[in-house]
């Protein structure tokens, strides 16, 4: 059996689509699925518990954070393969079938992660990762990374030099679609509950690799939102995501030469500061974009849905920037010289594997995928989270 594991914190409708994905996997095993509600004040765990009865759902009182949580899960699963999977993601339906054709395979794979897409089709690099020592983590903090990215040397930190279409063995699994044993997530004591959220899938990766076992990639995709619920123009965002480095640096590379030690300090501390000030400049920029209107929502749908689309859209003023089409014609030409800002697809006229496999076609780069449901209530996500309901 596979346990898939999902921490939730007020994103519900993400919670919902991520399920429903997992739910059209075809697997030779069962799937259990348990959502872990971290004391969400959106309505989630009665939202979730009416649309998606045969979940399991663990209430906190409080928000435990990311790796507290899934080791709460953790412990309840029944499977013998584990999958820590976000809330702000899409799975194909081949994703869960490949880690179990891997452990089967190789007794010494231990985890797994998986080919991961932006919104917009765009592979993500963090897909594969090495592990941030202080000589990766300098090459990446300088530039060299990108300078150099398909060096063995200088780019190791993203491993582009390895195809991302073929299986490999690497160091670093995302959180996002972490695929793990069971006997050795007990093993390991799951996630670091030091790490609140950020750099307990790498602190976690590196454990595994001390034990002797592997980590591996495998070519089989999901979609992740990259946490387009939070607001990484925060400085508790920044904040986190760095401080998280050092917990990581001091638990693993304490015994460096102190100076060494004061230099990656200084680095993190410089990096902190500038992310977070570029970071509000990306805001203001994506702010103004999002309110010129030259651009459309393009959306693939079925035609007895038209109705209910447009009249949601137009609700949400968008009326005379919505065109239906279908993937199969040019969706770039049907507007003149504009082209469209949102593909929205129909999930009762397309399974999740369609969309996410039309979305890696190479035609949607800057292009963000939306989806409209109707289980119930008619409902449309976009890729930043918010819904038009």
């Amino acid at each position: 059996m596979v346990s898939v594991i999902i921490v939730n914190y007020n994103v519900k409708y993400f919670v919902e689509q991520a399920v429903r994905s997992v739910l059209q996997s075809k697997c030779t095993e069962s799937i259990e699925i348990i959502v872990v509600d971290n004391a969400s004040h959106d309505g989630s765990v009665s939202y979730l518990k009416k649309v998606l009865p045969d979940i399991t759902i663990l209430e906190s009182k409080e928000n435990l954070g990311f790796a507290k949580a899934n080791n709460l899960a953790l412990e309840k699963a029944s499977g013998d393969k584990i999958l820590f999977l976000n809330p702000d993601t899409i799975v194909s339906d081949n994703t869960i079938q490949a880690f179990v054709d891997l452990v089967q395979s190789n007794p010494h794979a231990g985890a797994a992660g998986v080919c991961m897409i932006n919104s917009d089709g765009t592979f993500a690099p963090e897909s594969r990762r090495a592990l941030p020592n202080p000589f990766v983590s300098f090459c990446k903090m300088s530039g060299l990374t990108a300078i150099f990215p398909k060096s063995r040397i200088f780019g190791r930190y993203y491993m582009k030099y390895l195809d991302k279409n073929k299986a490999n063995r690497i160091q670093v699994i995302s959180g996002a679609c972490f695929f793990i044993r069971k006997d050795i997530a007990l093993q390991l004591q799951g996630f670091d509950p030091s790490f609140f959220m950020y750099g307990e899938d790498i602190d976690l990766s590196y454990r595994l690799l001390k034990t002797g076992m592997e980590n591996w990639y495998l070519p089989v995709t999901i979609m992740h939102y990259k946490g387009e619920s939070t607001s990484k123009t925060s400085f508790r965002y920044v904040r986190t995501f760095y401080d998280a480095m050092i917990i990581f640096y001091k638990k693993h590379y304490r015994h460096y030469n102190w100076l060494l030690t004061m230099a990656i300090y200084l680095t993190i501390a410089i990096k902190k500061f500038t992310t977070f000030i570029k970071n509000n400049i990306a805001g203001i920029f994506t702010f103004l974009k999002k309110n010129v209107r030259n651009t459309y929502i393009c959306v693939f749908a079925d035609p007895s849905e038209h109705t209910i689309i447009s009249s949601l859209l137009t609700r949400s003023g968008f009326a005379d920037n919505i065109l239906f089409s279908d993937p199969s014609g040019n969706f770039r030409k049907l507007n003149g010289r504009r082209k469209p800002a949102v593909l929205l697809f129909s999930t009762s006229k397309y399974n999740y594997s369609e969309i996410l496999q039309y979305m890696q076609t190479g035609n949607c780069k800057g292009i963000n995928l939306a989806t409209f449901s109707n289980n119930g209530t008619p409902l449309i996500l976009m890729a930043d989270g918010t819904t038009i309901q």
